[in-house]
């Protein structure tokens, strides 16, 4: 299903260009991305048929050995399980004294070992009724849909040879239903050996479950030291996928229940993409594979593999200079948009060579809400609380020619 696209989203795209590499051969990359590929994997981990994390004496051991060996058939021969034991209290367990089995597999940077990039999912699972838990817990949708977006971009990786500069590393948590104990446990570690800086984590919780009859839209969150990932993500999704991004009226309360919160806990830089139309089967046995849209699910694949391509192979948001809108760099790199996102007040840094003639802003169907002549040619300050959040456009009519950046409002 696609959505529908204005023609001032349309013009403010086609501002950018692939460096290094031709469209046609990025779009190649992303339609490699295959949902029967995604489904695959989903049906496989719920035919373990219960991956609650205490459900046997060996817990997930198995389903963390399946995954490391469908990342070991992608040439990742590294992965392993990364098991560590947990002692401690949970209300779903009571007191907890025993191991827990995480993944963790590594395509290794070929400029910089020092940074690394987290694409990771919990690969446990609950379900529960009357206050006590079923026989069965299949979390097709919960998480088994996160697990199958990172395996899925660990395959095209592989089968195109692509080399990134930094790190990066495959995550599957266990004992995320517990209390993040999985990631929890990892990020100590990795906040111990001194990560916290250079380690940035996607982090996909239930990206699975879209209703046809609706348009595709996602529910993406940030953490307050992300918001440079969380909009170059914003701009991803919106240019290379047929979804929109919703940043959620709660972005303070949901992102706390899922595994990127352990890491933020740490000081890591983490953003968190959840389905937006939330499933009717979370935590039950009817959270199978057949209620699920792979179609769906392929297009958060396709923002997890361009962001992680964007950073580690090539940018794919560089400004086409050759385009008569854009004067020069110098425009550009100094017409500053300032806090974005904000909550209601936004500052603005001209040079002054440059006059603005008008400022306009435009919600994401095309819509003006917003327009201001200042006097003189001057403009520091604009008061937006009058708008609801959601994601802007700005569109700077100056006398070096037009600007458009986007604008988050909380």
């Amino acid at each position: 299903m696609k959505r529908s696209v204005t023609i001032l989203v349309i013009s403010i795209l086609s501002f950018f260009s692939l460096k290094g590499q031709t469209q046609a051969e990025f779009d190649n990359l992303l339609n490699q991305i295959n949902s029967d590929s995604i489904q695959r994997t989903i049906v496989d981990l719920v035919s373990f048929d219960n991956r609650f994390c205490t459900h046997t004496q060996s817990g997930n051991r198995e389903v963390a050995q399946y995954i490391v060996q469908r990342l070991k058939e992608y040439g990742i021969e590294n992965a392993a399980i990364d098991s560590f034991h947990y002692v401690g209290y949970t209300g779903l367990t009571g007191n907890i004294d025993r191991y827990f089995y995480n993944v963790k597999a590594r395509i290794p940077g070929s400029v910089n070992t020092d940074t690394t990039y987290i694409i990771g999912a919990h690969l446990d699972a609950v379900s529960l009724f009357q206050g006590g838990h079923t026989v069965t817990a299949p979390g097709a949708d919960d998480n088994a849909s996160g697990c199958a977006v990172f395996i899925e971009v660990a395959r095209i990786f592989h089968i195109n040879n692509l080399s990134p500069k930094f790190n990066i590393d495959f995550m599957g948590w266990d004992a995320e239903e517990i209390g993040l104990v999985g990631s929890y446990s990892d990020a100590a570690t990795r906040a111990t050996a001194g990560e916290v800086g250079r380690t940035i984590i996607l982090n996909n919780d239930m990206v699975a479950n879209q209703p046809e009859s609706e348009p595709y839209t996602v529910d993406l969150y940030q953490y307050d030291n992300s918001v440079e990932l969380y909009t170059v993500a914003t701009d991803i999704i919106e240019t290379y996928t047929t979804i929109t991004p919703i940043f959620p009226d709660d972005n303070t309360v949901m992102r706390q229940y899922t595994d990127s919160w352990a890491y933020n806990q740490s000081g890591f830089n983490a953003i968190f993409a959840i389905e937006h139309f939330f499933t009717d089967y979370y935590h039950t046995e009817f959270d199978v594979p057949s209620s699920l849209n792979f179609d769906y699910a392929k297009e958060i694949a396709r923002y997890n593999f361009a962001t992680l391509y964007h950073y580690n192979i090539h940018d794919v948001f560089t400004l086409d200079t050759t385009n008569t809108q854009i004067s020069s760099e110098t425009l550009l790199s100094e017409v500053q948009i300032f806090p974005n996102p904000t909550f209601g007040v936004v500052q603005f840094k001209i040079p002054a060579s440059v006059d603005l003639n008008q400022l306009s802003i435009y919600d994401l169907s095309g819509r003006n809400v917003y327009t201001l002549t200042p006097s003189f040619g001057d403009l520091n300050t604009v008061d937006i609380n009058f708008l609801q959040s959601g994601v802007y456009i700005i569109k700077l009519s100056t006398s070096k020619g037009e600007i458009f950046r986007k604008l988050i409002k909380k």
